[in-house]
């Protein structure tokens, strides 16, 4: 398991406790797909193109949300910088 928790033994202890388990780890991992299935499933869009359309109403949604908004990344930036300074 790879995570982060406070500084005590006891707040990993007890995510080391939530997460014990396959039956945790399955239920979490549902969640998340569950949140990127409403969170992406909110705008959708149609065209001819069903190539077109899993690209706009899957991929970039996503990268959008995650990298661009989340991470403050740009789809073309992979590394860390932010400033202009910094490229």
């Amino acid at each position: 398991m790879l995570g982060v928790a406070g500084r005590r033994n006891s707040d990993v202890s007890g995510v080391v406790q939530r997460f014990r388990g396959s039956h945790a780890a399955l239920a979490a991992l549902q969640a998340v797909q569950n949140h990127w299935h409403n969170t992406l499933g909110a705008v959708q869009v149609e065209t001819p193109d069903v190539s077109l359309n899993v690209l706009a109403n899957g991929w970039l949604m996503y990268q959008t949300i995650a990298c661009r908004l989340w991470a403050r990344s740009g789809y073309y930036q992979s590394g860390g910088a932010f400033g202009f300074r910094d490229q």
